[in-house]
């Protein structure tokens, strides 16, 4: 959960009223429910890990604690969980860490947008999969010179966001299986702020296609074919079969 640790102050965010208005999850909530995740959004905000549903001292809360961050009691809290769950507002990862998928995309989006000149610079420098780069402290350029100390960092600083961007894509495979090789295409082809919006729409046709179809995670390809171009074919994918039956094969 690296890429989602708070790095600034910002005191808040963006709200996406349209988003909210046409969540057919979120909007299948009572209104009860949706106080108790507006509540749950400001606290992911302030969160240690931003996104993440955790104290300042970056532990879980249990029922009990959350109840009393929100200023409700436990049997109404327990009972507005299980709505905002069925109706899949929320997700979790797998240490059961309740966390809002909107403010992931909207940080990743930030971090891609933070770095302008990222384009220009992967085209200059190996900052994407060079083993000289992210095996020693000496980078290159692509004609072999040897960067200056300031680009050395300012090139350290570019990898470190593209890992960044691909821990959010990374953290919503299904399979973590080749995430090395995985990365590796990642820098290759996700470049743009398209690209990366492509991408993670890919991803969510992906996983909604594994859900109506109950594919076994043994089915499911590794990251590293996944990430090698596959991911296009996902963009504008729409399925045309009923939901499968068994739960246990859900994603979220």
């Amino acid at each position: 959960m690296k890429y989602s640790i708070k790095e600034d102050n910002r005191p808040g965010f963006y709200f996406f009223c349209n988003d909210w208005m046409s969540d057919t999850g979120l909007q299948s909530c009572s209104l009860a429910a949706k106080g108790l995740w507006i509540e749950m959004i400001n606290l992911m905000w302030v969160s240690p890990k931003r996104g993440y549903l955790l104290l300042q001292n970056a532990n879980k809360p249990d029922i009990k604690q959350l109840a009393h961050l929100v200023r409700s009691t436990v049997v109404q809290v327990e009972e507005l969980l299980v709505e905002l769950c069925q109706n899949m507002v929320y997700s979790t990862d797998e240490n059961g860490v309740i966390y809002c998928r909107k403010i992931l995309k909207m940080e990743h989006i930030r971090q891609v947008r933070s770095e302008a000149g990222m384009q220009g610079m992967s085209k200059r420098y190996k900052v994407c999969y060079n083993k000289n780069l992210t095996g020693s402290k000496t980078a290159y350029l692509t004609n072999g010179q040897h960067l200056s100390h300031s680009d050395s960092r300012k090139d350290s600083r570019i990898l470190k966001k593209k890992k960044d961007e691909f821990e959010v894509v990374w953290k919503l495979y299904p399979r973590k299986l080749g995430k090395e090789e995985a990365f590796k295409f990642f820098c290759s082809q996700v470049v743009t702020e398209e690209d990366n919006n492509n991408i993670l729409k890919a991803l969510e046709n992906f996983k909604k296609d594994i859900n109506l179809k109950g594919t076994e995670e043994k089915f499911i390809p590794h990251g590293s074919t996944w990430f090698n171009k596959v991911w296009r074919d996902w963009i504008e994918y729409q399925a045309l079969v009923k939901p499968a039956k068994d739960p246990k094969n859900i994603l979220v």
